[in-house]
C-alpha cells in the first residue's frame, strides 16, 4: 500500500499528496532516491521542476516495494520486468504484471482469475527445477503482480536456436532428467502444467559445475488438483503445435499429457526441430497430424541409438495409456544416456532403484523414411511409438 502522503504517476514519479485532493498539473514531482523505502520518510518534493536529464530516459517504475527495471519479456497476458526488492537489501527479482488483451469481458475475467491462481499453484511446489515464487499482490492502482526469483539465461527455444545445432545426447538427456524431476514434483503436488514447451523450459547456469540446468516457468495454464475449472467446456488452453493428441481431441490434460510434452522437448533438444514444424500453420491440418502422431521420427534428422528413439516415441505415444506410467519412469528410462554427474544426481534424489537395466539392441528388419518396424518380441517400436512390451516393462515386472 502506498503511504498516505503520496501517489504514483503512470510515468513512475511520486507526487506529494499530503495536502488533500490534488491536480496532476499543479503538484511538484520528484524521483525516488536509491535509498528510499516505503516505510521511510517522504522524498523531498520541494522543487517543482524535474531534472531535464531524466527526460532522456524513462524513469524506473515502482510497484509496491519493487523498483522495476528493464522489461525482460511479454506474453499473451503478462509483462515481465527485472526488479529490485527495496526491503531485502537490493535483492534482484522478476516481477510479472497482468496485461489484459482486448478481449470480451468474460475472457478478461477468466485471464484475471488464472493470473491470481498462478502464485497459489507455484506455492504448492518447492523444487530446484521449478521457478520459485516469492510474493504476489495487487498494487494501489489495481495492477496484479507476481514476484519470482530472477533467472539469468534463456529458454530452451532461444538457446537452441542461437546454438544452431542439436545438443549432444548426454547433454540432452541431462536436461531431460532435470525436466522429469521438476514435472514429477509438480505431479506429486497435484499440479498439471498443461503448457510445457521449449519456451517454458528455462536454462540457467548449474549451481555446481559448468553446465546448464532446467527451471520450469509460466504456470499460467496449470491446473491444481482441487482448483475450480476456469476453461469453458470444449476449449483447450495452450499452444496448438505443442498439444498432446488428447488435448488436440479436446480432452482434459492429465499427467501423461505433461509426459508427452517432456518427450517433445527432448525431441527438440536432440533434433533441433519441433515434431510438426514441417507442417504449414493451418490449425486443422496441425490438429489432424497431432491426433495421428504424424511426425518424423527423431532418427530422420540425426543418428541416435534406437533405444533412445524408442523412449521418445513411447513418451509421445498417441494413446496416453501406452506412455510411461509416470514422468519419473520416463526419467529412469533415460538414465543410461545421461552424464555420470546427472546419473548420480538422479540416484541421490530417487534412491538406488533409479538405475534401470541397459536396453537391449533391437533387430530392425525393414525401415522407411518415417517408419520403423521391429520384429523382436522384446521391443515393439511402431510408427505410433514404443509399445508396452519394452525392456523397461520387463525390468519392472522382474522387480515386482
Amino acid at each position: 500500500m502506498l503511504p498516505n502522503w503520496a501517489t504514483i504517476r503512470s510515468d513512475g514519479y511520486w507526487l506529494n499528496g499530503a495536502n488533500g485532493p490534488w491536480a496532476l498539473e499543479s503538484l511538484p514531482a520528484c524521483r525516488i532516491p536509491p535509498e528510499f523505502t516505503l516505510d521511510g520518510p517522504a522524498p523531498d518534493c520541494s522543487t517543482a521542476s524535474v531534472d531535464e536529464s531524466s527526460k532522456a530516459s524513462p524513469p524506473p517504475l515502482v510497484l509496491g516495494r519493487y523498483l522495476l527495471g528493464a522489461q525482460l519479456g511479454q506474453g499473451g497476458m503478462g509483462r515481465v520486468h527485472g526488479a529490485t526488492d527495496t526491503r531485502f537489501e537490493g535483492r534482484r527479482v522478476a516481477v510479472k504484471t497482468l496485461v489484459l488483451p482486448d478481449v470480451a469481458p468474460d475472457m478478461k475475467e477468466q485471464l484475471t482469475e488464472r493470473f491470481k491462481r498462478e502464485p497459489e499453484i507455484l506455492a504448492l511446489i518447492k523444487h530446484k527445477h521449478v521457478v520459485e515464487v516469492l510474493d504476489h499482490g495487487r498494487d494501489a492502482d489495481g495492477t496484479l503482480y507476481l514476484v519470482t526469483e530472477l533467472l539469468e539465461g534463456d529458454n530452451l527455444n532461444e538457446h537452441l536456436r542461437r546454438r544452431g545445432a542439436p545438443f549432444p545426447i548426454a547433454h540432452a538427456a541431462d536436461l531431460a532428467l532435470d525436466l522429469c524431476a521438476g514435472v514429477q514434483a509438480c505431479h506429486a503436488s497435484g499440479v498439471i502444467h498443461r503448457d510445457l514447451k521449449p519456451d517454458n523450459v528455462f536454462l540457467v547456469k548449474a549451481k555446481t559445475g559448468s553446465g546448464l540446468e532446467v527451471k520450469i516457468i509460466d504456470f499460467g495454464l496449470a491446473k491444481g488438483q482441487h482448483a475450480q475449472r476456469l476453461t469453458s467446456a470444449g476449449i483447450v488452453p495452450g499452444t496448438i503445435r505443442f498439444f498432446s493428441p488428447e488435448q488436440a481431441a479436446g480432452e482434459e490434460a492429465t499427467e501423461r499429457s505433461d509426459q508427452y510434452s517432456v518427450g517433445l522437448c527432448l525431441y527438440f533438444c536432440l533434433t533441433g526441430h519441433e515434431p510438426f514444424d514441417q507442417l504449414p500453420g493451418n490449425p486443422l491440418e496441425l490438429i489432424t497430424a497431432i491426433s495421428n502422431s504424424a511426425f518424423p521420427r527423431p532418427r530422420t534428422y540425426r543418428e541416435l541409438p534406437e533405444a533412445l528413439e524408442a523412449i521418445i516415441l513411447r513418451a509421445m505415444h498417441r494413446e496416453p495409456a501406452r506412455r510411461f506410467p509416470s514422468v519419473r519412469d520416463l526419467g529412469r528410462a533415460l538414465w543410461p544416456f545421461a552424464s555420470a554427474v546427472h546419473q548420480e544426481l538422479w540416484r541421490t534424489e530417487y534412491g538406488p532403484d533409479a538405475q534401470p537395466l541397459p536396453a537391449p539392441e533391437p533387430s530392425v528388419v525393414r525401415t522407411a523414411a518415417s517408419v520403423v518396424v521391429v520384429e523382436d518380441d522384446a521391443i515393439d517400436i511402431t510408427r505410433e511409438g514404443a509399445g508396452t512390451n519394452s525392456w523397461w516393462h520387463r525390468f519392472r515386472r522382474r522387480r515386482r
